[in-house]
């Protein structure tokens, strides 16, 4: 068992740093396509209402693709019940003083299994709900990026009567979606790799 755990592990670290590489491989190919469209806007010699709207729609975009990215992360914690380590940190600090009541002696041992069953169901319930509430403001702020975006497009539709600079723009914003597919996959993909990883380390010390 301990040498089938260890060549487990060895592989899951190979893979991940396999993957590591295409991952950036994949992302300098990336970088190089952004350069490209900038230059190619650029090179349309736009007017400064043109630039103004380029870099806003470009910089909303990417703003939205963090959140999204943010919310995809809150997502896989709730479903874990695993919040930031310094989130779970602070919590545990506030209950320390609850741990010192329960540990009194005059409270006999049937109700302290009650309290402290109560008290942890009652964390637990507090971290998913302040993950949730978190994935709600999250949500909100995705929506508001999308509907800046409509605006700023339909903004330089109105204002812009050059098909090829609105088309580059475009091709900018797809790029960066291109761009934040990877991503995506990257970390996914890496925490497949560390929860195998983890299971062989289990294994290891049965």
């Amino acid at each position: 068992i301990l040498s089938n755990a260890i060549n487990e592990c060895v592989k899951n670290a190979q893979q991940r740093l396999r993957k590591e590489f295409d991952y950036k491989k994949k992302m300098l190919s990336l970088n190089s396509s952004d350069h490209h469209f900038i230059r190619k806007f650029y090179d349309l010699k736009p007017n400064e209402e043109q630039i103004h709207l380029a870099k806003m729609i470009w910089k909303t975009t990417a703003d939205e693709l963090k959140t999204i990215e943010y919310i995809e992360i809150l997502r896989k914690r709730i479903f874990l019940q695993r919040l930031p380590s310094r989130i779970d940190k602070i919590i545990n600090q506030t209950i320390e003083p609850i741990e010192l009541l329960l540990s009194n002696s005059t409270i006999n041992k049937d109700q302290r299994a009650s309290l402290i069953s109560s008290c942890s169901k009652t964390i637990t319930q507090y971290k998913f709900d302040l993950m949730s509430l978190n994935l709600n403001i999250m949500e909100n702020i995705k929506r508001d990026h999308q509907q800046s975006l409509k605006d700023l497009q339909l903004k330089l539709i109105i204002s812009n009567h050059d098909e090829t600079s609105i088309e580059v723009i475009k091709a900018g914003q797809i790029a960066m979606r291109k761009r934040h597919h990877p991503c995506r996959l990257f970390f996914i993909n890496c925490a497949a790799v560390t929860r195998r990883a983890n299971s062989a380390s289990q294994l290891r010390v049965l």
